[in-house]
């Protein structure tokens, strides 16, 4: 196997676990996605969403709940200059509380 073949390998299993994480109680749902432009390991879709291998790799750094993940979603749609990533979104909490200082 090549890098790359190891890679897009990598790719599918992450974006495999990532839906299986959002959809736990409803398999059905992820199994309908594909890589935008057929780029593995770029931009991937499911449905009306769109995240690419950062957002799900984040998802899993941060330990992010379903919930959690829709959540940042719609307020990193909201957010139009696309600063909201997860890392932000999750520790957000924590900065508000070092404005004071």
């Amino acid at each position: 196997m090549t890098a790359l073949d190891n890679y897009e390998k990598a790719a599918n299993e992450l974006a495999r676990d990532f839906l299986k994480k959002l959809y736990p109680d409803d398999p059905d749902n992820y199994c309908d996605w594909y890589w935008v432009g057929g780029t593995v390991g770029g931009v991937m879709s499911w449905g009306d969403w769109f995240v690419d291998t950062t957002v799900m790799a984040n998802f899993f750094r941060c330990g992010l709940t379903s919930d959690e993940f829709f959540d940042w979603y719609d307020q990193w749609v909201e957010d139009k200059k696309g600063k909201l990533n997860i890392m932000n979104f999750k520790n957000k909490n924590n900065v508000d509380l070092l404005k004071d200082f």
